[in-house]
């Protein structure tokens, strides 16, 4: 079966692209196209998230989690055409605290990705973000998370991005799979979102109208203000020796429309902790990022196929 496979990465508008795919699920599956993301699917996510992180361990049961992932994916798909299956995180966590490079475990993953697909025929998708802007992104969700007490500067110092890591991750994706590798950045998604998504669509070889598909422009995940984020570096710090504190996921919650305004003040610049300590050091040049993001689109740019009939 054809399957296009969207990979990720973290922080380059996946949540925006699922909910327009989700928003057409009723009408790909009448045209033969399953689609899901594995937080949908129960205990997928999970079971994904637990190869990702424990690659490295002999302990851990890869062979057995191997097969239940394939086994799920494959009651999925089942009785379809094909189908479009979108998760982020199959490659690594975004906390990148510990980690020198980005995904640094990709070269070990994706190999396995490519065994547990493949009886079928599969296209890999994958979306990438400015070195330092993902950086900075992936460092105030894990804020919002309750996980991150250090400051974004900390999160930044043990860094050796390699000019073309991307580059890297997308040619271990390519080589891996039998078909081409298609791609697209996150500020070509910003203003091109639609035809993006109509890009990826397209992939399925289905005979697909534009006009009857749902596609909406709603923001999904907005910035969070800079207080909102001093909030949350500061419980992190006040709670970070007790991890499973049972009311802080609450709080967090609670914080976004009750606790954080009360904060937008000077007595909040006064008394909420700053998770930034200095200026940063950019990590890799944007010029450099626009030359691997042209060689990129030269070879893998989902933009490069004509778009759906209207």
């Amino acid at each position: 079966m054809k399957i296009i496979f969207h990979f990720g990465a973290h922080k380059t508008a996946s949540t925006h692209l699922q909910f327009n795919l989700a928003l057409n699920r009723e009408f790909l599956n009448q045209n033969g196209i399953a689609y899901f993301r594995f937080q949908e699917i129960e205990g997928l996510q999970e079971k994904a998230d637990a190869l990702a992180e424990n690659i490295y361990y002999k302990e851990f049961p890869l062979e057995k989690t191997k097969t239940w992932i394939q086994d799920c994916l494959n009651r999925e798909i089942a009785g379809y055409d094909c189908a479009i299956i979108s998760y982020e995180g199959c490659l690594g966590y975004h906390n990148h605290l510990a980690h020198s490079v980005i995904y640094p475990h990709a070269d070990k993953i994706i190999p396995i990705y490519c065994e547990i697909l493949k009886e079928h025929n599969v296209l890999p998708v994958y979306a990438i973000r400015n070195y330092d802007d993902f950086l900075r992104s992936t460092y105030k969700q894990e804020l919002g998370h309750g996980e991150m007490s250090a400051t974004i500067n900390s999160y930044f110092n043990n860094k050796n991005i390699a000019e073309n890591r991307w580059s890297e991750i997308i040619a271990l994706l390519n080589k891996g799979f039998s078909e081409d590798l298609h791609f697209f950045t996150f500020e070509d998604y910003k203003s091109k979102w639609k035809e993006i998504t109509l890009a990826l669509l397209q992939l399925t070889e289905k005979t697909l109208v534009e006009k009857d598909l749902k596609l909406e422009a709603e923001q999904i995940n907005t910035a969070k203000s800079s207080n909102s984020l001093k909030f949350n570096f500061t419980l992190n710090r006040l709670f970070e020796h007790v991890p499973e504190f049972k009311y802080k996921k609450a709080l967090y919650f609670r914080s976004r429309k009750h606790i954080v305004p009360l904060f937008n003040n000077k007595l909040g610049d006064k008394i909420l902790k700053n998770y930034q300590e200095d200026e940063l050091k950019s990590l890799a040049s944007k010029e450099n990022y626009n030359k691997e993001i042209e060689r990129l689109k030269n070879r893998h740019g989902i933009l490069r196929r004509g778009a759906l009939n209207n």
